[in-house]
């Protein structure tokens, strides 16, 4: 049975109709840090129709075929929901796959696909990294879309790595022009560097100490850290702070 050789790769687990649509994504000469693709999936035949990508057939909920698959040497692992599935059955093949996963490298990022937004419960009990509702993300874009027109296309946009700007999260060390910086401050140093900054992610104890306030997202998936988007209170950049930002390309010392 093939076995892979790579590191700091990413494994897609399971296969569907947006299969190829996400390895071209990975695939971009835009994304950087530029990363090996494995595709495993219980398929008789390759599904990826990308042959610089490694294809593993085997089962993604079993350990034989996620360590054939490199996951111990894995920086991410995406899993896509089976679509042709009724969505719980979906689901509860999915959240195998992360229950796995998990259990042999706590330290890879996994970000999954979940067809019914009422079993996100149960994947951030797994400790899931990243939670895509399907059924919640589509209806609440349509109804973005319909109050503001063009929303959709501007979300597009920022989601598509061939062109434009795209989301970028920002994690390395900040320079002193940043550290200490009130959150409007550091938005026009950015801007000047035709960088949009969006929010923050810090730690609960950060945003307990300045009182913060604003559009504030906590999930079991962030731990003891919390995304704070377009802060209310003059909230202070802090050395260990994350950025979330719109860019042209990925940005560097900041």
């Amino acid at each position: 049975m093939k076995k892979v050789d790579l590191s700091n790769h990413i494994i897609i687990c399971g296969w569907n109709f947006q299969g190829d649509r996400i390895v071209a994504e990975l695939m971009c000469s835009q994304v950087t840090p530029r990363r090996e693709v494995v595709v495993l999936a219980n398929c008789d035949t390759r599904p990826v129709k990308n042959e610089s990508v490694e294809f593993v057939e085997g089962d993604p909920t079993q350990d034989e075929s996620l360590v054939r698959a490199g996951i111990s040497r894995a920086d991410s692992v995406i899993v896509l929901s089976d679509l042709t599935k009724p969505a719980n059955e979906s689901d509860a093949e999915a959240l195998m796959i992360v229950l796995a996963v998990e259990s042999l490298n706590r330290a890879v990022h996994s970000c999954v696909q979940v067809a019914n937004s009422a079993n996100r419960i149960h994947f951030e009990r797994a400790h899931a990294d990243e939670i895509i509702c399907l059924d919640q993300i589509g209806g609440n874009l349509v109804v973005s879309s319909a109050l503001n027109h063009g929303t959709s296309r501007i979300v597009s946009e920022l989601l598509t790595f061939n062109s434009g700007s795209e989301f970028y999260r920002y994690e390395e060390l900040l320079s002193d022009e940043l550290v200490g910086k009130e959150f409007c401050g550091a938005v026009q140093v950015l801007a000047q560097k035709r960088i949009i900054l969006l929010g923050i992610e810090t730690d609960d104890s950060e945003v307990l100490r300045q009182e913060l306030c604003g559009d504030i997202v906590r999930s079991s998936e962030l731990g003891n850290r919390i995304v704070v988007l377009n802060p209310q209170h003059p909230y202070k950049i802090c050395q260990g702070d994350a950025l979330f930002l719109i860019a042209e390309s990925a940005p560097v010392g900041l």
